[in-house]
């Protein structure tokens, strides 16, 4: 795969060697003085370059981007390959993506506001503030299973027992439409398509279908576009200038088409660039576009809650209900977050063309994100990307040893020191 240089790797390499100038001339009698925060190693920089640009070269992926902070060091980005196969325009660290089901944090943060604001209460059942008539009561309301006994906790954590609209179905007529949009009224009819999985609070099922009702539900409540209140009560107030939440194509274009062209293979077996993919067949759900520092940013918050919840609020976000997730083992779902296994809490988003994960690992008190542009779905690269970051950062403590052999084999004795797109944002 080619590759491309950037000249701030070099402004990096002169910071280093700034920064050992100023200790060494330093006549403080106390000691050195050291940086607040220090620079991700060379090495480790381009051994996880050349882990990227083999995994994508290998699996005809057209781009990746990895970030990657460890405990006490400056955030790192990095990327490979390109952001439009049809021009080979570089991927940059900067780009914006669609982000799939982190989607879901975003719809998720303004629940929760809506919650600590006294709007909504976090044990409310879902009939108080939102008809049950807006799903099809003869699906939903069985002998069984009641729709009206949800509650909004169990909707945010995946135990309400709704199922998922994007099933085989929905996803290639989508696909077949998707430079059209779906009426608000015909998503929701597609909700219909399931009844519920188990009785509400009975057990756990990661669900679209659910989110697309809480989206429903915070229009209801407040009489605004979930999109403006995702932006006016979570996006700007963080401060988030690379993220938005569009409601047409016109929107989505305009934030993606000079930014990451995501990628499909799909049922006709060739590539499809599927950039162009109208918002309103995953909304609530996943529709959001942002970037690697922004996701940054947002993850701090959502493991947090420090500047847009109060404690209490955040405490009630970190309880997970725990399940089997297929291609993640272990999984625990809190209020619009999710922690894999032991170790690592934020989340994963794959929508067709974006793959991209979101992860704090809890035992190294480091942030992971890992993101690429070819997604078809039933395959999860960015998680195999994501692990494969965790071996090279922490090599004598990995997660699980998952790489092939023809992808990061002699990762360790094969750096390739002309790998030189990255650079860290300030």
């Amino acid at each position: 795969m080619q590759r491309h240089y950037n000249v701030k790797y070099y402004k990096t390499l002169l910071f280093i060697m700034l920064s050992i100038l100023v200790v060494s001339c330093s006549d403080d009698d106390d000691g050195p003085i050291t940086p607040t925060s220090k620079i991700l190693d060379i090495e480790t920089q381009q051994a996880l370059h050349y882990m990227m640009d083999t995994m994508t070269s290998n699996r005809g992926i057209p781009g990746a981007i990895v970030m990657v902070q460890k405990a006490g060091y400056e955030p790192w980005f990095t990327s490979v390959g390109y952001r439009d196969v049809s021009t080979k325009d570089t991927l940059l660290p900067t780009h914006r993506f669609l982000v799939g089901s982190i989607s879901k944090t975003f719809v998720g943060a303004v629940i929760l506001q809506l919650i600590q604001d006294g709007t909504l209460g976090l044990d409310d059942k879902l009939v108080d503030h939102l008809d049950a008539v807006t799903l099809n009561p003869e699906v939903y309301d069985t002998s069984m299973y009641k729709f009206s006994e949800i509650t909004i906790r169990e909707m945010l954590n995946h135990t309400s027992g709704m199922g998922n609209y994007l099933n085989e179905y929905f996803v290639p007529w989508a696909f077949e439409n998707r430079s059209s949009s779906i009426t608000r009224e015909a998503l929701t009819d597609s909700l219909n398509s399931d009844g519920l999985y188990f009785a509400p609070g009975t057990g756990v099922q990661y669900s679209n279908s659910a989110y697309i009702t809480l989206g429903l539900l915070a229009e209801k409540v407040t009489g605004k576009k979930i999109e403006d209140l995702v932006k006016d009560r979570y996006i700007d107030p963080m401060g988030l200038s690379n993220s938005y939440f569009p409601s047409t194509l016109s929107e989505t274009s305009a934030w993606l088409d000079d930014n990451t062209h995501g990628y499909a293979i799909y049922l006709d077996g060739n590539q499809h660039d599927v950039t162009d993919f109208d918002p309103s067949y995953t909304w609530a759900a996943g529709a959001v576009v942002s970037n690697a520092e922004d996701l940054l940013v947002h993850l701090k918050e959502m493991l947090t809650g420090s500047k847009m919840l109060n404690p209490q609020i955040q405490a009630e976000r970190l309880k997970f209900e725990e399940t089997e997730m297929h291609g993640y083992g272990k999984a625990g779902f809190g209020l619009a977050i999710a922690e894999i296994g032991d170790l690592y809490r934020g989340h994963s988003g794959g929508w067709i063309g974006y793959n991209t994960n979101i992860y704090y690992r809890k035992d190294k008190d480091a942030y992971i994100i890992t993101f690429v542009n070819r997604y078809s779905g039933g395959e999860n690269p960015a998680w195999d990307l994501f692990l494969y970051a965790n071996e090279v950062v922490f090599p004598n403590s990995p997660v699980q040893k998952i790489a092939p052999a023809n992808e990061i084999q002699g990762l360790k004795y094969s750096i390739d020191p002309q790998s030189t797109n990255f650079f860290k944002i300030k």
